[in-house]
């Protein structure tokens, strides 16, 4: 349970059902990826989920803040595509730092490297465009945790749109 909640359900006087047993901190890494793509999305969190890792998803970058803001300690990693509607990878990536100094920001794109701003490039830790090899994303949020799980045979050659 998130702190904030768990602070919620103090406050308020709730307890969890005697039936559940209590709920433990995760200790696994955690990522959000943000991104317009609801397909992208979903393959992101299938794969990484598989390779050990919890997953946040966000279809844009302010619902991509709210998640980051809210979200616990382990959320280390943070996949941000840059084109994307109204708020782009530009405007969420400003305002990342201010809600979390620690997380590492992996900037996963189909733009071409000389049509992103380099205020873009110097802002994100790791550059990954799309498509890219599953493998190449994996050592990517390696580099930024420790330590990552070892990825299933079956999907660690696959490739991500």
């Amino acid at each position: 349970m998130k702190r904030w909640l768990q602070s919620l359900a103090e406050t308020f006087g709730l307890r969890e059902p005697s039936d559940t047993p209590p709920a433990t901190p995760s200790v696994k890494t955690a990522v959000l990826a943000i991104d317009d793509d609801s397909e992208f999305l979903q393959t992101i969190r299938d794969l990484l989920r598989t390779h050990g890792l919890d997953v946040y998803i966000a279809a844009s970058g302010p619902k991509g803040l709210n998640i980051l803001a809210s979200a616990p300690e382990n959320l280390r990693v943070l996949l941000l595509d840059y084109k994307m509607p109204q708020f782009d990878g530009m405007d969420t990536l400003r305002y990342v730092h201010q809600i979390r100094r620690n997380v590492k920001v992996i900037a996963v794109t189909a733009i071409p490297l000389n049509q992103l701003p380099e205020e873009f490039r110097r802002g994100v830790d790791k550059l990954i465009f799309k498509p890219f090899q599953t493998t190449d994303l994996l050592a990517a949020i390696e580099e930024f945790t420790s330590p990552l799980p070892s990825a299933p045979d079956a999907l660690s050659g696959a490739r991500v749109p």
